[in-house]
């Protein structure tokens, strides 16, 4: 599976250096967009909706940002091209602001923006301008050791955005964040040992960076590192340690670890068969809004798989599928919707909490 789209699952590192461009305010007050995209990202749409709406309301523009794109392709809402123009105009608004204070982050997304023509006209000249203007800012803080600011960096040099495009300056970059124990920066050293790119593949060397990042205790890591196991290697150990992995994210409340947990049950992979301990994850994730996880709820209601045979409960969850698919699927829309922050990688549900949101001043991210 490819994992590097779930950007979500994750929280903030604890310690944060606190840098000009990177503001502090920044971090702290968009981890309720954070926990948004994060939700998009598994597939849980209407929780993605009511996080997003919620730090919009506070002043957030990433989370227009993402408001924006879902009405534009009917993700968890009914497709509105009004709404998604008033969201993506606020977003880029409240981004120009920030970004012509100084701000890196502002600067990289209104760049964004400009790049895909959302929010405002499509002008990849502009929008060099501001990546390269972000890439001074994430240099400068890059070199005093803040660790976000070499992810971000890195993945400039990764995508040729504000600099030339070098794979050398990118894996230095997140080498040196990977120094610092981020997890985010060992992941994607994993995502390129695993032939990212077209990267010379070394699936030893990925397992070990994503090992480093699941000692971080990041659900994403250990989801990535269950994921790895159960992808590329074989035999009834392996199968054991993709599991192990698996449940220590599941326990965290990831959704989408749930429903691999689930799927390892229903199919006897890596652990005993129990069709209620299937349905047991199932529904864990399926009560997260996980529309994967639904739709297999209802069909083990149906068949009666690992609980009593149930048409009406069936039909139950079969209504909430349809109350969240989107009216086109994500796929249609991936290139054009926001990218994923790199700051929100390794965040848990459980952790970020919609109370401990503060109030917006700058919601840049």
């Amino acid at each position: 599976m490819k994992l590097k789209w779930l950007c979500g699952i994750a929280i903030l590192a604890a310690v944060i250096w606190l840098l000009p461009a990177v503001a502090r305010a920044d971090m702290m007050t968009d981890k309720l967009a954070d926990l948004g995209e994060h939700y998009l990202h598994v597939n849980s749409y209407k929780m993605g909706i009511d996080c997003l709406k919620k730090a919009a309301a506070q002043g957030s523009p990433k989370a227009m940002l993402w408001l924006g794109s879902c009405y534009s392709y009917g993700l968890g809402v009914e497709a509105d091209p009004s709404e998604a123009d008033k969201m993506l105009k606020q977003a880029f608004e409240g981004y120009e602001q920030l970004a012509r204070g100084g701000n890196a982050l502002a600067q990289y997304y209104l760049g964004n923006m400009y790049n895909a023509g959302r929010g405002t006209r499509q002008d990849p000249e502009t929008a060099k301008l501001w990546y390269a203007l972000a890439v001074d800012g994430f240099t400068k803080d890059a070199e005093r050791g803040s660790a976000i600011a070499q992810v971000y960096l890195a993945e400039c040099y990764d995508d040729g955005l504000g600099v030339d495009c070098s794979a050398e300056d990118a894996l230095k970059w997140y080498r040196l964040a990977s120094g610092q124990g981020y997890s985010l920066a060992q992941i994607f050293l994993g995502f390129y040992y695993s032939g990212y790119r077209g990267s010379n593949t070394e699936q030893d060397e990925a397992i070990r960076w994503y090992r480093l990042a699941a000692k971080t205790n990041s659900a994403l890591a250990q989801l990535t590192l269950g994921d790895k196991y159960d992808a590329v290697f074989q035999g009834a150990a392996v199968d054991e340690e993709a599991v192990k992995w698996f449940r220590r994210a599941a326990d965290k409340g990831a959704p989408f670890a749930q429903l691999l947990l689930g799927d390892c049950y229903a199919s006897g992979k890596g652990v005993a068969a129990d069709d209620a301990e299937a349905v047991k994850w199932y529904r864990k994730a399926a009560e997260q809004g996980d529309v994967k996880a639904q739709s297999k709820l209802a069909e083990c209601y149906r068949q009666g798989k690992g609980v009593k045979q149930d048409a009406d409960e069936a039909a139950l969850w079969d209504e909430k599928v349809a109350e969240v698919i989107p009216a086109k699927q994500p796929e249609a829309s991936a290139s054009e919707a926001p990218d994923a922050d790199p700051s929100i990688y390794g965040v848990t549900p459980s952790e970020v909490k919609p109370a401990e949101a503060k109030p917006a001043a700058a919601g840049a991210k």
